[in-house]
């Protein structure tokens, strides 16, 4: 299998999505372009509307600069949590993440919110600052998932490394660890940062 190109973050949840079969899961989604949302916000909250029905949405951004191999960004761009109901609250949400979007390429990820999950944040294949072979787990058991990604410092986060040949993983990441070793594969690049959430011991994507 060749080596995967990163193009964005939407792309490689496109790419991820292939392989639900293989236990990973990548809540529902919808992306659009930055340009296209910009000048027809109304039909396409009415397409999201469409596509989702009920309950809430998480609303990301997938910049040209973001979740790139040697470039995170994270913290840089917005998120908002939406009740899929309430057109006022997506059309907020919406004008929040785009406000800091500047390419027309950049896009919008419209995503199912997954709710009180035990565990979220984000697990890096390497040590970001040495590059050593480590699972870096940055999580939060707060239950709000975009609390990590967000940059926003929080007395419940924790940051947990784990040696990469390590035979000993804590139980409540085993589930993750098994997941992430698979993404890995199917990109065939072993530095990487990946947003997770764990809720009744499984393991979603984001």
């Amino acid at each position: 299998m060749k080596k995967l190109k990163f193009w964005s973050k939407s792309n490689s949840l496109k790419i991820l999505k292939r392989f639900s079969n293989q236990g990973i899961n990548v809540p529902i989604f919808a992306t659009f372009q930055n340009n296209n949302l910009k000048n027809n916000i109304d039909k396409y909250l009415k397409n999201i509307a469409q596509k989702f029905k009920k309950g809430k949405i998480i609303i990301r951004s997938s910049a040209i600069d973001e979740d790139q191999i040697n470039i995170s960004n994270a913290g840089k761009y917005n998120s908002s949590v939406c009740n899929i109901k309430n057109k006022k609250d997506l059309t907020r949400g919406l004008i929040f993440v785009l406000q800091k979007l500047k390419s027309p390429k950049d896009e919008v990820i419209f995503q199912k919110y997954i709710s009180n999950p035990q565990v979220s944040g984000v697990i890096f294949t390497r040590d970001i600052n040495t590059n050593a072979p480590y699972y870096v787990i940055n999580y939060d058991k707060s239950g709000l998932t975009d609390l990590i990604t967000s940059g926003k410092k929080h007395i419940s986060q924790k940051t947990l490394n784990i040696l990469k040949n390590a035979k000993k993983i804590p139980s409540k990441f085993e589930k993750l660890i098994k997941v992430v070793k698979k993404i890995e594969h199917i990109f065939k690049e072993d530095r990487l940062d990946i947003e997770f959430a764990i809720k009744n011991n499984k393991v979603f994507i984001f």
